[in-house]
């Protein structure tokens, strides 16, 4: 608003004043959903919402009413509006109209209105491939002034295409069954998923013209994880990215064969306050990556189960010798450091190195974790029983001491701190126990009768049998799940006494299972993946050998 005066003495010419400039406040229109401002946006998709606001100020001093119309594009259709908005057709056009009565002076306020995006809009149903706001046909009019013409918002609407993936050996290009792969849009949500069959699997609904990344999480049975890969669906067919593709244009997800010997073991605890604490029913991810920075990952995701259990374990094999970095990841494989449920990711021996002499590594996942938990986990008792039974494996009184030790790795070459030999002394008897009691939480455990200096008895020429089995006394769970454990040794032959050949059995837990073992008898290990109870290790002997049982002391409960 421009005020000037006039000044006239007498018959003097007229005088005029400075112009006083007041300037009215415009109102505005933008977008606020999908993307936000004005002029040319992004593109939309057919059936998706576009959320316009418009701006308005009563710049009078006294009351007014305000009327704002918008006549819509011919490819939106009317969706809502706020402030009793209507939406009503006038030749041929649907028009929004507002009348605010009586808005106070200096008030400023704003309305909305929301259109979804018609099949009209495409290109092949003859559309502009694009639908406008235009700035000429929305007017906003404080009382009886002239009406203000708003700003022009464009939306291109992208088509929808499809494209073709295929999984393929990377040297023969042989369709591959038992991956798991996944298409992630350009803000890193899941698109799609699927799990390969051996034939081509075909995506639908893609923007033309959007990013997507192809993501393998699971490799089949004796491949490689494949890099991810990313590409752009053209309108006419064609697919550009770093994704290959055969002469078809069907994206070829090629994985190479394993052929490593390395062997990476990742073990999560939860923990409270400083305490393992076992969970209801949760899972957790995990994968190795090539690169400190963890950006590119070279192995499955791999689930962590966690069920009434405060740990469990994964195993990555075949892995070619070179340096890994272990992760927590969420589903899809992207790392992460915390989430709702997790406060804290503590990773020991993060960095691994694989190589013809250690080809066996261990990886710990720590978590602090918030909200519910069932109940503190409670150090555990391990009774080791010793039996000495004859050649046709009848039981036999001696007059002898043997020993036990714990080992923190399957060799038995590194032994337990803080836990002394266990000894069990035969007086003309056959069988004793002993026990190794309030072991902590924390790694694994393993089992071997040692001399007297604590070195594993390795005397392959002994011959000697034993039972695993187990009892149920401590705190009862909802759910106890037991692990099979199936012992198979060589039996050796006793100079001077008949074969027996009834030694070689097998069973599920809670059974006695008698075997004999020999010359590179292998570990016998509890299983991994629920907890299970205070376990007692019965071994029959006719002279002095090593055994190893590995015991994960989260699979137990208090004796």
């Amino acid at each position: 608003v421009d005020n000037q005066a006039s000044v006239q003495v007498g018959n003097n010419a007229v005088q005029w004043t400075n112009v006083e400039r007041n300037p009215v406040p415009e109102p505005h229109k933008q977008e606020v959903t999908p993307y936000q401002g004005n002029g040319v946006l992004g593109p939309v998709s057919v059936g998706e919402t576009i959320k316009y606001e418009i701006t308005y100020q009563n710049y009078k001093n006294t009351e007014a009413d305000v009327k704002i119309t918008d006549v819509l594009d011919k490819n939106v259709e009317f969706v809502s509006a706020s402030d009793s908005g209507k939406c009503v057709t006038e030749n041929g056009r649907n028009v929004v109209r507002w009348t605010l009565e009586k808005v106070k002076p200096g008030v400023n306020g704003k309305v909305t209105l929301s259109v979804k995006v018609l099949k009209g809009a495409l290109k092949a149903n003859g559309g502009p491939d694009k639908v406008v706001n235009n700035g000429d046909t929305a007017t906003v009019q404080v009382g009886n002034d002239n009406a203000f013409t708003l700003d022009t918002v464009e939306n291109p609407v992208a088509e929808k295409v499809s494209v073709k993936v295929s999984k393929v050996d990377a040297n023969s290009n042989k369709t591959l069954t038992g991956a798991h792969l996944v298409i992630l849009d350009s803000a890193g949500n899941l698109f799609a998923e699927w799990d390969s069959d051996g034939k081509e699997h075909t995506v639908t609904g893609l923007t033309v013209g959007a990013t997507y990344t192809l993501r393998e999480t699971k490799a089949p049975s004796g491949y490689k994880i494949a890099a991810d890969v990313t590409f752009v669906a053209e309108a006419n067919g064609k697919i550009t990215g770093t994704a290959a593709t055969d002469s078809n244009g069907t994206i070829l997800v090629k994985d190479e064969p394993v052929s490593g010997t390395g062997v990476v073991k990742v073990t999560k605890y939860t923990l409270k306050a400083g305490r393992a604490y076992r969970v209801k029913d949760e899972t957790y991810y995990t994968a190795l990556f090539s690169d400190s920075g963890l950006k590119t990952r070279v192995t499955d995701v791999k689930e962590l189960k966690l069920k009434n259990s405060y740990t469990t374990s994964v195993t990555f094999s075949k892995l070619d010798y070179g340096t890994y970095y272990v992760a927590e990841t969420d589903k899809l494989g992207k790392p992460m450091t915390s989430s709702a449920r997790i406060t804290k990711v503590e990773i020991t021996n993060q960095k691994v190195t694989l190589n013809q002499s250690q080809r066996y590594v261990e990886s710990t996942i720590r978590n602090t974790v918030s909200g519910g938990v069932l109940g503190a986990y409670e150090p555990i008792n391990l009774e080791v029983k010793k039996k000495v039974v004859s050649a046709t494996g009848k039981a036999l009184k001696v007059n002898a001491t043997f020993r036990f030790a714990l080992f923190s790795d399957e060799a038995c070459t590194k032994r337990v701190s803080g836990v002394g030999i266990q000894t069990i002394k035969l007086k003309n008897k056959s069988s004793g126990t002993t026990t190794f009691k309030n072991l902590p939480y924390g790694d694994h455990f393993y089992v071997a009768e040692v001399d007297s200096n604590g070195s594993p008895i390795k005397n392959s020429n002994t011959k000697f049998e034993y039972t695993v089995s187990y009892s149920d006394n401590g705190p009862a769970y909802s759910e106890v799940n037991r692990t099979t454990v199936t012992v198979t040794n060589k039996k050796k032959k006793v100079a001077g006494a008949n074969r027996d050949s009834s030694n070689k059995k097998s069973g599920t837990a809670g059974e006695n299972r008698n075997s004999t073992a020999g010359e590179n008898a292998a570990p016998v290990k509890t299983g991994d993946e629920t907890p299970i109870v205070p376990l007692m290790v019965t071994m029959l002997f006719a002279g002095a050998a090593a055994l190893f049982l590995a015991l994960r002391r989260r699979r137990l409960r208090r004796s």
